[in-house]
């Protein structure tokens, strides 16, 4: 350790800037910092957070758009020296199946002038999003119930819990050393209809929710393009058309939560990107028709799949009733929360039509967190 006395002399190869540090540590021994030519100390010498070793270099999508591939698992942390995606997108395949949170450090400036995209990178259909801090995970929105034989139309379900476990902005910006993100939970599928001397239809597809991320970026941080975490459209149901008796049609996909995004970064620059985090939309009932036969049959619509719910809010409910909205008394649900799929319609005799219910829309974007860590 090296202490400074009045009259000391320093040279170039005793004060050093973060550039001119030794490749290994212990070279580094009894040499002094000094500022950087604005003026400052690097902030990698005086760090809150962690910025990582770089040790997967330079990440630039100038040429080419890069992918990486997740390998099914809940968290993987990259380590860049720094980033430019510019031009071209980062995307991300292979999630876990209960979502993937996804740990960005970059020891230099940070550049987003394109996509990073998680879309589809969270929990799967019906399927919690798993935090570190949640084991379990939360949020799954429900199947909805098929047409019954004999019985009567598929009921409705609840929307998707709300996150249980997290910060809120003001919170979070009081305590940014703690960091607690997970990935959308998944949709609810929507029940199939059934129809016993005619036509019925499977319900639609719940959809993924949106993936989790955390980038730590030790120099400056300047975002003009897009991250996007945001939830999935539940699938519309198939049409049960052409019937004889009777036809009855499924209920929608619901919508899938959208991921958290938190940023932490030694300088901010030019900030005017957007952070994508809204929820998926609900998709539609199927529609009918009987082109001939008699009103004879049993013909039992399927209920949509409820929205999967967000750190902001529940998931939308899906409607007991055939050709209903598919929520009441209100769609409306908060930020990154899943809409809820319509139900299914149904018909009975010759020259009958129906119409499904429109799904919900999802809830709204609120983006995510970006703080400068002095």
């Amino acid at each position: 350790m090296s202490i400074l006395r009045a009259g000391d002399s320093f040279t170039e190869d005793t004060m050093i800037k973060y550039s001119e540090r030794a490749l290994t540590p212990a070279s580094d021994e009894d040499r002094l910092v000094r500022i950087e030519a604005d003026g400052k100390l690097h902030p990698a010498f005086t760090k809150h957070f962690d910025v990582g070793d770089g040790s997967d270099g330079a990440l630039d999508t100038s040429g080419a758009s890069v992918n990486v591939d997740l390998a099914f698992s809940p968290v993987v942390e990259l380590n860049y020296s720094s980033m430019n995606v510019a031009t071209n997108n980062l995307t991300f395949t292979n999630p876990h199946a209960n979502g993937s949170i996804v740990i960005i450090n970059c020891q230099g400036n940070s550049t987003i002038s394109a996509t990073i995209d998680l879309t589809e990178i969270g929990a799967t259909a019906a399927t919690n999003g798993t935090s570190i801090i949640i084991p379990g995970g939360e949020g799954a929105g429900l199947n909805g119930n098929p047409g019954v034989n004999n019985g009567s139309d598929g009921a409705g379900v609840a929307g998707g819990a709300q996150l249980s476990q997290n910060y809120t902005k003001e919170q979070f910006k009081a305590v940014y050393g703690y960091i607690h993100v997970a990935p959308g939970a998944g949709s609810g599928n929507g029940g199939a209809g059934y129809a016993d001397s005619g036509t019925d239809t499977a319900g639609g597809a719940g959809a993924r929710g949106g993936g989790a991320l955390i980038l730590r970026c030790g120099g400056t941080f300047t975002f003009t393009g897009t991250i996007d975490v945001s939830g999935t459209n539940g699938t519309n149901a198939a049409d049960a058309l052409g019937g004889v008796d009777s036809a009855a049609a499924g209920g929608g996909g619901g919508g899938s939560a959208a991921g958290m995004v938190v940023i932490l970064c030694a300088f901010l620059g030019t900030n005017t990107g957007t952070i994508d985090s809204s929820g998926g939309d609900g998709g539609d009932g199927g529609n009918t028709s009987v082109t001939s036969g008699s009103v004879t049959g049993d013909d039992n619509s399927g209920a949509g799949g409820s929205g999967a719910g967000s750190y902001a809010s529940a998931g939308a409910d899906s409607n007991s009733s055939a050709g209903a909205a598919p929520s009441s008394p209100s769609d409306a649900v908060g930020a990154g929360a899943g809409g809820a799929g319509g139900h299914g319609s149904n018909c009975r005799g010759s020259g009958a039509t129906g119409t499904g219910a429109t799904g919900s829309l999802g809830g709204p974007s609120d983006g995510g967190i970006i703080l400068t860590v002095t």
